[in-house]
C-alpha cells in the first residue's frame, strides 16, 4: 500500500501536510523570461527593416522565418522562433505589406491556471516593444503554505534522522528556495524540485517530484505551493 508521508519545516518553508482537494499541477514547460520575449522581438523589428530593404514590404510570419534561416540569424535569436513551445509566434501584415504586428504569447490552458496569467510581448512597424498580462491578471499570488509530501518511501528510508538531513540541506538552500508570505517564484519552485531531487540522489534513491499550486478563496491572492515526491 502506498504510503504518504508528510515532511514538515515548519521554521524555513511553512511547510504543512497539505488536505485541500484537487489541486492544479503546474505545466512542465517552463515560462520563457521577459528578457529573452524582449530581445526576441528586437531581433525581429530589425529583420523586418532588412526584409522591407529588399522586398519593399514587411513579411508575415513564414516570409520572416524563411527570411532568417536564408540570413542564418535564427541562431541568434534567445529563444526558438521556429517552435518557440510553451509559446507561439504570430506574425500579421496588412494587405499591402506596408505593416505589421507581432505577438509572442503563451496560450492559456484552462486546465493549467498556472498559464492565464503568462507575460506576452507584442511589437509592430513602429518598432516598440510591449509587455503584457490578460485583463484581471495580478501578480503572482503569495504563498500561503508550503507542503512537501513523500510517497512509496519506507519507514527505513524515511526515518527521523533522515527528515533532519533533509532539513538541514533544504536549509542551506534557502535563499533560493520559495518561503510562505512571499509571491510565488516559478523559478524557485523549480529550485526546491531540484534540491529534492539532488538530496535523494546523493542517497541512490531516484525520485519524481511534481508541483503544484492551489489558489485560495480566502485570504484572496494566496495559494498553496505543494511538492510530491514519488520514490521511483
Amino acid at each position: 500500500m502506498k504510503r504518504i508521508i508528510p515532511v514538515v519545516f515548519c521554521c524555513l518553508l511553512g511547510i504543512v501536510p497539505a488536505g485541500q482537494a484537487g489541486p492544479r499541477q503546474m505545466s512542465g514547460q517552463p515560462e520563457i523570461p521577459k528578457e529573452k520575449l524582449v530581445n526576441a522581438l528586437r531581433l525581429l523589428n530589425t529583420a523586418e527593416y532588412s526584409y522591407m530593404q529588399t522586398n519593399h514590404r514587411f513579411a508575415a510570419r513564414a516570409e520572416m522565418l524563411t527570411f532568417l534561416r536564408e540570413k542564418d540569424i535564427l541562431s541568434k535569436s534567445p529563444i526558438d522562433l521556429e517552435n518557440p513551445e510553451p509559446y507561439e509566434l504570430a506574425i500579421n501584415t496588412s494587405s499591402d505589406g506596408m505593416h505589421y504586428q507581432i505577438t509572442l504569447q503563451r496560450p492559456a490552458d484552462m486546465n493549467d491556471e498556472t498559464t492565464w496569467c503568462s507575460t506576452a510581448a507584442f511589437s509592430d512597424d513602429k518598432g516598440v516593444i510591449f509587455l503584457g498580462q490578460a485583463i484581471d491578471c495580478e501578480t503572482a499570488p503569495r504563498l500561503r503554505r508550503i507542503a512537501t509530501r513523500h510517497h512509496g518511501f519506507d519507514d527505513a528510508t524515511l526515518n527521523d534522522a533522515t527528515l533532519n538531513e533533509l532539513e538541514v540541506y533544504v536549509a542551506k538552500h534557502s535563499q533560493d528556495l520559495p518561503t510562505v508570505e512571499t509571491a510565488f517564484d516559478q523559478k524557485k519552485a523549480g529550485n526546491m524540485t531540484k534540491a529534492l531531487e539532488d538530496f535523494w540522489k546523493e542517497r541512490g534513491i531516484a525520485v519524481e517530484v511534481r508541483t503544484t499550486i492551489t489558489r485560495v478563496a480566502k485570504p484572496p491572492r494566496y495559494a498553496i505551493l505543494e511538492f510530491d515526491v514519488y520514490k521511483q
